[in-house]
């Protein structure tokens, strides 16, 4: 059947078979003891409606999470505690939620959990004007998919404006995300509980920081207990913002983690850093910023000029910034009020080096050899030396940064890396060699006796040592022997690749 709340607050603690739920406008619908007080019944949620857990479900997020579908026809609340004055709990809502086409507006006035997928319009969060107490959360964890915008609406100097957690890199559908109102505004990058590393959030959504507004982003180390209640694990989740941030309100970064911005900035209200590093990535520098420290890392070659850093000043009190990466006779100056750094005079013209090697002589001894970094003119670089070995010709080899071992004909090349004078160059392949060595015969074989007139290859022989293994042979199998006398042994190594034939 259909479960209706028309007004007043309903309170249901049991487990039930529903096939609809319908709130409507005033009406609160609450829930506890069981995590399926709703069967599977579809949450309809008019203008006004107030829902959420009343009572003690268990202890665990898996025990307190609720699964129905919520279609939210209006503006609505979540949160029953101090929406209704009856006490209260955070919210655990893993089903799909459907906006139905509109914007609507989600006043927290309990912590609110969504993990299910957000589809169909966009979303205005606003704290609860009775309550005037803790901050409450709103946490997207789903892949969520609504194409409206996501507001943020908060009140100067309130402790309870809401804060935004972002569990997904979707979390903000495909809208961008407005802070408006007034006061500080919490953007946090978090994990889901199902996660039990460290990772990075990256967002690609615009962000619009309006006049009156601090914008917060809260990246680096949270405390997060896992699904089961196990374990409570100590993450760090950076945040990436690829996104253009726009507005007259100004930005400040909190946590010990890193926000890296990518994006074009044009926000007019300032820039603070207060713990971790804010990271801005330029076309032409990339700079690090703590809360107080500068550092630039410029591209290669910059040229004299004023390179944006920030869209305007940078609040704080800041040790003179270091520079990385400038050529020989540039300067570089932060200047902290225009958040600009002025670079003075051009990059020296490099020039590109003519790299030689030097081969010597090599013999095959069984372990590797070639020219090696010794041999290489670096015709004036100091640039690191990187060399690449190959066979030619008959020879199989490489390429190889390792020198060979085998006789054989060989080729090194051998590149310079570039340096603040000299550009990156590399040799001409330069031909080597590595010689067959040639064995050492240390006693000579014995020959069989044989008849006079008879060819010299009816005598055998047997012994001999060499100082490689082989085999020995007569030098001229076909003499004729007349007469006892001395005759050529031709000693043949069994590595014929790497020894030369002897003679005995």
């Amino acid at each position: 059947g259909t479960l209706s709340v028309l007004a007043g607050t309903l309170d249901v603690r049991g487990s039930n078979s529903i096939g609809r739920v319908d709130v409507a406008g005033g009406g609160a619908l609450a829930y506890g003891v069981t995590n399926t007080p709703f069967g599977n019944a579809a949450i309809n949620l008019s203008s006004n409606a107030i829902f959420g857990q009343s009572y003690s479900i268990g202890a665990t997020i898996s025990d307190r999470t609720i699964s129905n579908q919520i279609n939210i026809l209006g503006d609505v609340k979540f949160g029953i505690g101090a929406a209704t004055g009856s006490g209260g709990y955070a919210s655990h809502l893993s089903g799909n939620v459907d906006l139905g086409g509109a914007n609507r507006t989600l006043t927290v006035a309990n912590t609110t959990y969504l993990y299910g997928v957000i589809t169909n319009g966009g979303i205005v969060v606003n704290r609860l004007d009775t309550d005037l107490s803790s901050p409450k959360l709103l946490y997207l964890y789903g892949v969520n998919t609504y194409e409206g915008a996501t507001t943020v609406t908060g009140v100067l100097d309130q402790s309870n404006n809401p804060v935004l957690g972002l569990g997904n890199d979707s979390a903000l559908g495909r809208g961008g995300l407005t802070l408006a109102g007034s006061g500080s505004l919490i953007v946090k990058a978090i994990s889901h509980p199902s996660v039990i590393s460290n990772s990075d959030r990256t967002i690609t959504n615009a962000i619009l920081i309006n006049s009156g507004v601090s914008g917060v982003f809260d990246a680096g180390t949270n405390s997060m207990v896992t699904l089961d209640g196990s374990a409570t694990n100590i993450l760090v989740n950076n945040m990436i913002l690829r996104g253009a941030i726009s507005g007259e309100g100004s930005l400040v970064k909190t946590n010990s983690g890193s926000l890296t911005l990518t994006a074009p900035l044009s926000y007019l209200g300032g820039t603070t850093v207060a713990d971790g590093n804010l990271v801005l990535v330029k076309t032409n520098l990339t700079a690090t910023i703590s809360s107080s420290t500068v550092g630039i890392n410029f591209s290669n070659n910059v040229s004299a000029g004023t390179y944006p850093v920030l869209p305007g000043a940078l609040n704080g009190t800041y040790s003179p910034a270091t520079y990385d990466n400038l050529s020989p006779g540039q300067s570089a100056a932060f200047n902290q009020s225009t958040g600009q750094v002025v670079v003075t005079g051009n990059p020296i013209s490099k020039t590109t080096p003519t790299i030689t090697v030097t081969p010597g002589s090599y013999t095959y001894t069984g372990s590797i050899q070639g020219p090696g970094v010794n041999e290489v003119n670096k015709g004036g670089s100091t640039g690191g030396v990187t060399l690449s070995y190959a066979g030619t010709g008959s020879t199989t080899y490489g390429s190889s940064a390792t020198p060979p071992i085998n006789a054989g004909t060989y080729t090194l090349t051998a590149t310079v890396a570039a340096d603040s004078t000299y550009n990156e160059a590399s040799s001409t392949p330069t031909a080597f060699t590595i010689a067959k060595a040639t064995p050492t015969v240390s006693v000579a074989p014995t020959a069989s006796a044989v008849t006079a007139g008879a060819l010299l290859s009816s005598s055998s022989l047997s012994g001999g040592t060499a100082s490689v293994p082989g085999t020995f042979a007569w030098t001229t199998p076909s003499t004729v022997v007349n007469s006892t006398a001395s005759y050529p042994v031709t000693f043949t190594p069994n590595d014929g690749v790497n020894y030369n034939t002897a003679s005995s």
